[in-house]
């Protein structure tokens, strides 16, 4: 029989991918709303159709950047590690909705939830799947 054990050391190393993954995302989802909403109070173009895209925009861009950036420390298991990230990042926004009192839970928020689980393992893809750089001597 193995026995197992299980130091923080270890947990640590098993999370810190996602940690940094997903504090990633939310730091690029955060300055994508902050200057799209500083570009659109700048021009006074409210429209509505315009800020659920650019919404839907940020948070895919995020999504993709935290799998990416998840898979490249993790460098493994890509699809599985960006998926998490856009979980998890969904978990976040999804929550921030609520306890705001803008969101509400509608079939547009399981296809957020598909988009950023999709897009999240399509960045770890890419992420595992990135060549290292050739160093030249």
């Amino acid at each position: 029989m193995h026995s197992y054990t299980i130091s923080l050391k270890n947990i640590i190393s098993l999370v810190r991918p996602y940690i940094f993954g997903v504090m990633a995302a939310a730091i690029i989802n955060i300055i994508i709303i902050a200057l799209s909403a500083l570009l659109l109070s700048s021009s006074k173009i409210f429209s509505q159709e315009m800020i659920l895209g650019i919404v839907i925009a940020a948070d895919i861009i995020s999504a993709f950047s935290g799998g990416y950036i998840a898979a490249r420390i993790k460098k493994e298991k890509g699809i599985i590690c960006g998926a998490v990230v856009g979980g998890i990042l969904f978990l976040i926004v999804i929550t921030g909705g609520l306890i705001s009192g803008c969101e509400e839970v509608t079939f547009r928020t399981l296809i957020s939830f598909g988009v950023l689980l999709i897009f999240g393992a399509l960045g770890g893809i890419k992420g595992v799947n990135r060549k290292s750089r050739i160093k030249v001597k």
